[in-house]
């Protein structure tokens, strides 16, 4: 009975496109991201967006897939008077204050975000009574 698949050249060990070094193990890196999968992430993204849910690995080009999601977005406090611009201090300290809004959280399920707009993960400890993040 003949396969569909040609037989495999690689050996077992090596994986494509893992790095792997002299001893045939993951490198540190790989190490890390893959003790990250099935925790909570916590990835906010370039547009001031903020995604929150558990992480199911990447891809080649290290986009973020995240399932079971909720976004939230950034609000800033509404500022006293006329509209300020990026210049003035008071609306560089308006834009520090920014923080998330629970009213704009939205349930988006699972989710691909582009490397290219992650600003920042964070990644929460395992959940205890007390809820900390790492």
């Amino acid at each position: 009975m003949s396969s569909m698949f040609p037989p495999s050249s690689s050996s077992s060990s090596s994986q494509k496109g893992v790095k792997l070094n002299a001893e045939g193990a993951p490198g540190p890196a790989v190490r890390v991201v893959t003790s990250l999968l099935c925790n909570l992430l916590r990835v906010t993204v370039t547009d001031g967006r903020v995604f929150v849910g558990i992480f199911a690995g990447t891809d080649q080009p290290l986009n973020i897939l995240l399932d079971d999601t909720e976004e939230y977005r950034m609000t800033v406090p509404e500022a006293s008077g006329s509209m300020l611009s990026e210049s003035e201090p008071k609306a560089v300290e308006l834009k520090k204050e920014a923080r998330i809004d629970r009213r704009t959280r939205r349930y988006v399920g699972q989710v691909l975000i582009p490397w290219r707009m992650v600003n920042k993960i964070e990644a929460y400890k395992a959940q205890s009574r007390l809820g900390r993040r790492v």
